[in-house]
Formats: structure tokens, sequence, C-alpha cells
């Protein structure tokens, strides 16, 4: 799980490296939960989208490039 409070120009900036700066590997994360504390929303983005990235940007709208991962928790199931 992450979660960022950090906002810039209508966007959340979370950081997807450990506390150490070291990149996750994908046989210990399939999915990141990241929060964004000021809006109370979550996001639930495979890590097989987010591997290349060492932050996201994420907003809350239509059209944005991750929208479609807003409170997508059913990709948690089975």
């Amino acid at each position: 799980m992450k979660s960022t409070t950090f906002q810039r120009h209508g966007s959340y900036t979370c950081n997807l490296v450990s506390k150490v700066g070291v990149h996750y590997e994908r046989s210990k994360v399939d999915f990141f939960a990241v929060y964004l504390v000021p809006i109370d929303l979550w996001y639930i983005v495979p890590f097989a989208v987010a591997e290349r990235n060492q932050s996201l940007n994420l907003a809350q709208y239509d059209g944005h490039k991750f929208a479609q991962y807003i409170e997508a928790w059913h990709l948690l199931e089975g």
C-alpha cells in the first residue's frame, strides 16, 4: 500500500519505490494500492501497468490515464 498527499496541477503524485529508493520486484508485488489522502480515494493499479514508472500521477476525472483503476477492488478478486 502506498499513499500520498502531494498535489500539483490537479493530480496527486505517488512514488513507487521503497523507503530506501529501491524499485519493487514483479515477483513480490502484484498490485499497488494507492490512497489519495486528501480526497479519500483509492487506486488499484496492476504492477504490470506501473512497473516502468518511479511514480504515478493520479487524478480524479474521466479520461485520465489511470481512471480505470479508481476504486478497482474487483481486480483483487480471485
